[in-house]
């Protein structure tokens, strides 16, 4: 698993592209971190990665119609481009920009936590590829998930997967150990099989997982924890980002949509938004 991680399968299953129909914000910290560089990147050229079915497309098009979007899974496009007919879609993968020229946008974005789904090494080659792809003086923008939050510690046994984990309900709703066991219960009587599903997912990637000093890629809840993801912590973030010469303009949760303290050493938020811009020689 260390060179790539196989989720393209998942994303492309019939009943995850159904769920990825939505429309809006995913989060407070989403909504926030745009607004925060709308100005900025206002009618400049915009490079959308991972649209999914094409959510994010209709709120950055609100900022600029010179806009490009593009995902690694074909079946994807196809429905984003459905929804958005005469926009400039593409299917493309992060991990190969080269397709566009050298400090071609002004901003690159890349949402629901999308950088987290490839392995630590294609990490680098995405965000090696994101400064190439940058104006000097441009803006990135992602999502990425904390690995001092409540995600990595997720398991099967104490999940509750009554509540799906996609936009409107993105993280498990809080409730107490009697209640999740109840409906534990209640969904084994329902689907018996899907319990175990989640279970053999979970062992799966767990096994084949990696550890660093600051992230990790392991096992996440989402669609029955058949997604293998990388996890971050704050530190790992703006260590990350200064290697590949970029300057961290600000961090913001996405439980509250407000920007951390710079020297924030972790917090408990599911995952971050983060700001940064391309460091030039």
């Amino acid at each position: 698993m260390a060179a790539s991680l196989k989720n393209e399968d998942t994303y492309a299953n019939t009943r995850t592209r159904m769920e990825l129909l939505a429309e809006g914000w995913c989060d407070p910290g989403e909504r926030a971190a745009t607004l925060l560089i709308a100005d900025r990147v206002r009618g400049g050229h915009l490079l959308d990665v991972g649209i999914g079915t094409g959510r994010t497309t209709s709120l950055l098009r609100l900022l600029s119609s010179d806009y490009v979007g593009i995902d690694y899974v074909a079946e994807m496009v196809e429905i984003a481009r459905h929804r958005h007919p005469g926009v400039d879609l593409r299917h493309a993968d992060a991990r190969d920009l080269s397709e566009f020229g050298e400090n071609s946008f002004d901003l690159v974005s890349f949402s629901y936590n999308g950088l987290d789904s490839v392995g630590h090494e294609d990490r680098q080659r995405v965000l090696e590829g994101f400064h190439r792809a940058l104006r000097p003086g441009g803006c990135l923008m992602f999502s990425t998930l904390n690995a001092d939050g409540a995600a990595p510690r997720e398991r099967p046994w104490r999940h509750n997967p009554a509540v799906p984990w996609q936009l409107g309900s993105l993280k498990p709703s809080a409730s107490s150990p009697l209640r999740r066991v109840l409906r534990t219960i209640v969904n084994l009587v329902r689907s018996p099989g899907e319990p175990l599903r989640g279970l053999l997912n979970w062992f799966r990637i767990q096994r084949n997982g990696e550890r660093g000093q600051d992230w990790v890629v392991g096992p996440m809840a989402a669609h029955r924890f058949g997604l293998a993801v990388h996890f971050t912590t704050l530190a790992g973030i703006r260590r990350e980002l200064a290697e590949h010469h970029f300057k961290v303009d600000c961090i913001v949760s996405s439980d509250t949509g407000e920007a951390l303290p710079e020297d924030a050493s972790s917090s408990t938020d599911w995952w971050y938004h983060v700001i940064a811009t391309p460091i030039t020689a």
